[in-house]
């Protein structure tokens, strides 16, 4: 009897395991080949889904890159924009992406190009939209990722004066979706105002 309630336990653990990451005996299958297009991209990120992973194990680090957004300065007005897309990545083009997060200036004072990065303050200011496939309807791709708050991509602890700066304990993870860069951007709620250039950085981690 005893035997009999210890099984459904775990059945029921099984299933709840199940309806949020996927079958568990579902076996996952790398690619033999490079991904080379979209849609095997889509195959790959779908084949996620049914990883047999905990969230910690998820997030052990494949590959990553660190994309920068520049926002450039203006004299004397101040860069007044408050929409500004991403560049193409060509390294990371048909890249499933498994999480990302970003900095302020405390954490990385310059990037690798030499531009200041932005401070925690204007960093609350801003929004991330990533133009991604769906992998939950493979013909489907658009802005599934619309207006994540930037706070929520920032792991590390600083602290200015007194005050520290938001930050999450856990990492932002994606399910390997694709990113289409250069239809992806930041939306801030108030302008930089910058003179001179500044910049976001954001460390994407991705497979394959």
């Amino acid at each position: 009897m005893a035997d009999n309630c210890k099984q459904g336990v775990e059945a029921q653990k099984e299933a709840a395991y199940e309806k949020s990451f996927g079958l568990i005996n579902k076996p996952y299958v790398a690619a033999s080949a490079p991904i080379t297009n979209f849609q095997q991209a889509v195959l790959k990120s779908q084949i996620g889904q049914s990883r047999p992973l905990n969230r910690k194990k998820m997030f052990r680090v494949k590959k990553s890159q660190l994309v920068e957004l520049k926002i450039f300065g203006v004299a004397t007005t101040g860069n007044t924009g408050t929409r500004f897309q991403f560049q193409d990545q060509p390294y990371l083009r048909f890249k499933p992406v498994t999480g990302i997060e970003t900095f302020n200036v405390i954490d990385v004072p310059t990037s690798p190009t030499g531009t200041a990065i932005v401070s925690a303050a204007q960093l609350v200011t801003g929004y991330l939209t990533l133009y991604i496939n769906d992998v939950d309807d493979p013909s489907s791709v658009g802005e599934w990722i619309q207006n994540v708050p930037l706070t929520i991509l920032k792991r590390t602890q600083d602290q200015t004066a007194g005050v520290i700066a938001p930050f999450v304990r856990q990492p932002f993870l994606m399910a390997g979706q694709t990113v289409i860069w250069d239809k992806s951007y930041v939306t801030l709620s108030t302008a930089l105002a910058n003179t001179t250039d500044l910049s976001f950085i954001f460390n994407v981690y991705f497979e394959k």
